[in-house]
């Protein structure tokens, strides 16, 4: 004959135990949350990437402007195109 502790056994195994649930709700959220920061990481990932070309790209406009500036054979046509390319790189 079982006891009331015995059939109480039997009656959960293979039942979480509230701990059990509390754990896995845990794991469930951290998991959540982890994949957020995964997605936050390559944002800002593909955002730096995108300011570091944006800054080469204005730095080598900045050097054609004064390469042209300097060489005093350049057209006044050739330096305004240049300044223009180098401003619309320059806005904030």
């Amino acid at each position: 004959q079982m006891t009331g502790q015995m059939v109480e056994s039997v009656n959960s195994i293979g039942k979480p135990s509230e701990s059990l649930k509390r754990l896995n709700d845990y794991y469930r959220e951290l998991e959540k949350s982890t994949a957020q920061e995964a997605k936050s990481a390559l944002a800002n990932e593909k955002l730096n990437r995108a300011y570091v070309q944006l800054t080469a790209n204005r730095e080598t406009a900045k050097n054609k402007l004064q390469d042209l500036i300097a060489s005093e054979k350049a057209s006044n046509s050739e330096i305004r195109q240049a300044q223009k390319e180098f401003d619309i790189l320059n806005k904030k």
